[in-house]
């Protein structure tokens, strides 16, 4: 079952980065330099993401 997930996920992944290269143009879309912020959402839970977005934002 876990390694269908990650097929799944990994299948998922390439088409949107297809269609993102589409519309935006050939860019590592995963490279953080891109951001102004980048949150981990798998570590981070609702209540600190957005903390962290509103400390980004100077509230």
């Amino acid at each position: 079952m876990k390694k269908r997930l990650l097929v799944l996920s990994k299948k998922r992944e390439e088409e949107n980065v297809t269609k993102w290269h589409s519309l935006y143009g050939e860019h590592d879309f995963w490279d953080p330099k891109l951001y102004d912020l980048v949150i981990d959402t798998d570590e981070n839970g609702i209540e600190e993401t957005g903390e962290k977005v509103l400390e980004m934002l100077n509230f």
